[in-house]
C-alpha cells in the first residue's frame, strides 16, 4: 500500500466578468484549457453563480489583449484558481448590480436579493431587474462604455468555441531589438474592486461597464490532495510468479 498527497491550486490567477448589454455574461480568465474540459468548467461556475442558464455565459481565453495577467493551466491548478477568480469576479458583479437595482427601485439596499439572474424586491420578487436591464441602466447613467451586442467579443458561448471574427495581422519583427520599457504593476495587474476598468480593448467594452476584474489568490498557498493505491498480489512458491489478484486506487479528485 502506498499512500499520498500533493498540493493543488497553488498561486494566483486573473478573472473578470462582464454584463453585455442584451444579458450575457462574458467571463475572461487567464487560466487556459489544454483539452481538461475547462471551458464547460468556468461557464458552470459563472451560471451558478448567476442563477442563470448554462448558455448565457461566453467564456474567452487566452488572448493577450483581453487578459491584464495570467499564470497559466499546470499542476491541477485551474479549478481553484480559475474558477476562485471567477466567483469572486461574479459575486463582485451582483453586488454591483444589487446597488444599482436599489437605486433604480427606490428601496434600501437591504432590500433587495440576488435571485434567478435578477435583482429582486424582497418579498416583491415581480419588482425586479434583469441582467440586460441592469446593463442598459448602467450604460444610461454615463458609467459605461458598451456598445450594442452584435460588438460582443467571440468566444466560448456555453463552451462551444467560435474563433475570433477578425485575424489579427502579424507584426513585423524590428531588425534591432528594442529595450523593453518597465510597465508599473498598477496598469498591468487588475484589482479587486469592483470599479477595476474590464481588460476589453475595443469593441465598445471599456472602464465603468457592469463588470468586475479580480485577481485571485489561493489560500494558504493552495489546497493539498491526497489518496491511496493497494495492491493484492499472489506470489507462485515454486515458480516466483507474480499475479496481481486486485488492484485499488482512491485519488481525491476534488
Amino acid at each position: 500500500m502506498v499512500t499520498f498527497i500533493e498540493q493543488t491550486g497553488a498561486g494566483s490567477e486573473s478573472g473578470s466578468v462582464n454584463v453585455e448589454p442584451d444579458g450575457t455574461l462574458t467571463a475572461v480568465v487567464g487560466s487556459s484549457t489544454q483539452g481538461q474540459g475547462h471551458k464547460t468548467m468556468f461557464a458552470q461556475i459563472v451560471a451558478d453563480r448567476f442563477g442563470v442558464p448554462f448558455e448565457q455565459v461566453r467564456i474567452l481565453q487566452g488572448d493577450t489583449a483581453l487578459i491584464p495577467t495570467a499564470t497559466g493551466t499546470f499542476g491541477s491548478r485551474s479549478t481553484v484558481t480559475g474558477g476562485g477568480a471567477l466567483v469572486k469576479a461574479s459575486d463582485e458583479t451582483i453586488e454591483r448590480a444589487l446597488d444599482l437595482a436599489a437605486q433604480e427601485l427606490e428601496v434600501s439596499r437591504t432590500d433587495v436579493e440576488w435571485s434567478v439572474g435578477a435583482a429582486r424586491v424582497i418579498g416583491a420578487a415581480e419588482r425586479s431587474l434583469t441582467l440586460a436591464a441592469l446593463a442598459t441602466l448602467t450604460a444610461k447613467s454615463g458609467r459605461s462604455s458598451a456598445g450594442a451586442a452584435s460588438d460582443a467579443p467571440t468566444g466560448d458561448v456555453g463552451a462551444r468555441f467560435i474563433a475570433p471574427a477578425t485575424p489579427v495581422p502579424a507584426t513585423p519583427v524590428p531588425a534591432t531589438p528594442v529595450p523593453a520599457t518597465p510597465v508599473p504593476a498598477t496598469s498591468v495587474l487588475a484589482t479587486s474592486s469592483a470599479h477595476s476598468p474590464h481588460p476589453y480593448d475595443g469593441n465598445g467594452h471599456g472602464a465603468g461597464s457592469l463588470g468586475a476584474s479580480v485577481i485571485f489568490e489561493s489560500p494558504l498557498n493552495g489546497p493539498t490532495t491526497s489518496g491511496a493505491y493497494i495492491a493484492l498480489v499472489s506470489i507462485d512458491r515454486d515458480t516466483g510468479h507474480l499475479s496481481i489478484e486486485r488492484f485499488i486506487v482512491v485519488d481525491d479528485c476534488g
